[in-house]
């Protein structure tokens, strides 16, 4: 799916009494078929000043917030969940519908042109138990990909169709024609593939203490015992020489990336992280652009601050950072390594959960 899409529901008329009702939808929902626009948090506005925080400051909040970026510090009324607890948001949208439900089964397709939604392509999927009215349907717009379910008595496919027009009202007056070719369906199959994102590269930045300037930061080369602490923490040292899983753009024949890399798996996602003392330094590089020729491309950005200083992520001159997500190691009352987190985020970057709690 190409973004999160609508909620999809039906109401009743004189012609349409075999559309959804108000408890086959909760039936419905509950086998997360539909698609779901879920809410999202809000962030919240900090004044210019530094709000007080227990120790040193993580981040620069007074530029941060001249610069409009949205920052996370923690909120008293939070609690974070455990690893158990967390719910991936818009994890619909990392599945291949198409491909895992439709494929091998007997369904049908059609395909259209709206005047407001361009090319359309339905694909419906009736029940094997024909006693049973539940149809899956697909609608793809250049949009999105959105998930309806029809709920169809009459066993026409005229009938199906105008249903289908009585869910998504934003369809009528669009004229669908069959096409059952097999081109088309792997065309969808093909196009389901691409937009779907299971592998992700994040970099990982280590800070000295008291540095402040890029390249400074960027010249670390080796690493301290609590940031490999964090790293151990993180995922899994791999020796990219052969690596055969995701890489992530790193080299893993000829060792011009470095030797070694960090790597996971979260659930059915692979992670390859670009930690800037594992990437090696060149004399003549004095910039270290090859280091920031893959960190500075990282959407996500961890940074690990050793010292007191704060962070100011404007300090990183890449359009491609968006989210920073700082890190500063303490210890707890027992002598336990604990992590401080304060996130900040540029401008165009939504609230996505969870907030952070306060500790």
């Amino acid at each position: 799916s190409r973004s999160g899409g609508g909620g999809g529901g039906g109401g009743g008329s004189a012609d349409s009494s075999n559309l959804t009702t108000s408890e086959s939808l909760t039936s419905i929902l509950n086998q997360a078929w539909l698609t779901v626009r879920r809410p999202r948090p809000e962030w919240r506005r900090f004044a210019a000043h530094t709000p007080e925080v227990d120790g040193p400051p993580l981040l620069d909040v007074p530029m941060c917030v001249a610069a409009k970026y949205s920052v996370e510090l923690g909120y008293e009324d939070q609690k974070l969940p455990s690893i158990e607890e967390l719910e991936f948001s818009d994890m619909e949208l990392e599945r291949q519908h198409y491909r895992d439900t439709f494929i091998g089964k007997e369904h049908s397709c059609y395909v259209g042109t709206s005047d407001k939604l361009g090319p359309v392509v339905v694909s419906v999927m009736g029940p094997k138990d024909k006693t049973q009215q539940r149809h899956l349907c697909i609608v793809r717009t250049k949009e999105e990909d959105r998930r309806v379910v029809l709920v169809d008595s009459s066993g026409k496919e005229k009938q199906r169709v105008r249903a289908l027009l009585m869910v998504m009202p934003e369809l009528i007056g669009l004229k669908l024609c069959p096409c059952d070719e097999q081109e088309l369906k792997d065309k969808l199959i093909a196009l389901e593939k691409q937009v779907v994102v299971n592998t992700y590269k994040f970099g990982i930045l280590y800070v000295r203490p008291g540095q402040t300037d890029e390249d400074d930061m960027f010249s670390n080369s080796h690493a301290s015992h609590a940031f490999d602490q964090f790293l151990d923490f993180l995922g899994e040292r791999v020796v990219l020489d052969g690596w055969s899983e995701f890489r992530g753009g790193l080299d893993v024949t000829t060792d011009t990336t470095g030797t070694h890399s960090l790597y996971t798996r979260f659930h059915d996602f692979e992670i390859m992280f670009h930690v800037s003392t594992m990437l090696p330094n060149h004399e003549s590089d004095l910039q270290r652009l090859e280091k920031k020729r893959h960190l500075g491309n990282d959407i996500v950005m961890l940074v690990f601050v050793e010292g007191e200083q704060t962070f100011n992520p404007l300090c990183l001159h890449s359009h491609f950072n968006h989210n920073f997500v700082v890190v500063r190691p303490e210890l707890d009352s027992t002598g336990a390594t604990c992590y401080r987190v304060a996130v900040a985020n540029k401008p165009d970057v939504p609230p996505y959960p969870p907030l952070l709690p306060r500790p």
